[in-house]
């Protein structure tokens, strides 16, 4: 397990009573179910910057069944992230630091053995996180509430939608139909 200071990308954390100092997760808790949070947050980042692909690979699996093991999956990992979301402060994180978070909240709501994150679960979760860094969040949230085919959002399109919400303007004046949006 990576300590905190190994986690990559700097943003402001707590690490006790007092001033915040910087530090490098976005967490910022007190609690042990809150610890048990953080601490996969801190697994997964050093998975997603280990260049061995099947050591990544490894990783992230054994993560995964840990984090199922405790009920931490789907619906229950979004109450949690809900409920310790002041302490996330995923509103002051840097891009970087919150690509990397909003990656790990696809992985965590992937309900046990899935690759995927069921539709209803995504589109609490883009409200949750995307919260103002999307100005076009409610609309492509009821679009895909009403539209999408599918009854379950993959791993692309969650990134995608990061990647659409940073690069397309709100009126769309840069949007263009024939890129891999989705």
């Amino acid at each position: 397990m990576h300590s905190i200071a190994q986690c990559p990308s700097p943003v402001q954390t707590a690490p006790g009573p007092g001033p915040a100092h910087r530090g490098l997760n976005p967490f910022l808790g007190a609690t042990l179910e809150f610890d048990m949070l953080q601490q996969a947050y801190v697994e997964f980042a050093g998975a997603l910057g280990d260049p061995c692909s099947q050591s990544n690979r490894t990783r992230l699996s054994h993560l995964s069944d840990q984090l199922q093991a405790k009920g931490v999956h789907g619906d229950k990992a979004l109450h949690l992230l809900r409920k310790y979301g002041s302490q996330i402060n995923w509103q002051g994180m840097s891009q970087e630091v919150f690509s990397s978070f909003y990656r790990f909240v696809f992985f965590i709501c992937r309900e046990p053995s899935k690759r995927n994150v069921q539709v209803a679960t995504a589109v609490a979760a883009w409200h949750l996180v995307l919260c103002g860094r999307f100005r076009l969040l409610e609309r492509w949230c009821s679009y895909v509430s009403t539209h999408h085919r599918a009854s379950v959002v993959l791993e692309d399109t969650w990134r995608q939608v990061l990647d659409f919400s940073r690069t397309v303007h709100e009126d769309l004046s840069n949007y263009d139909p024939a890129s891999a949006w989705p």
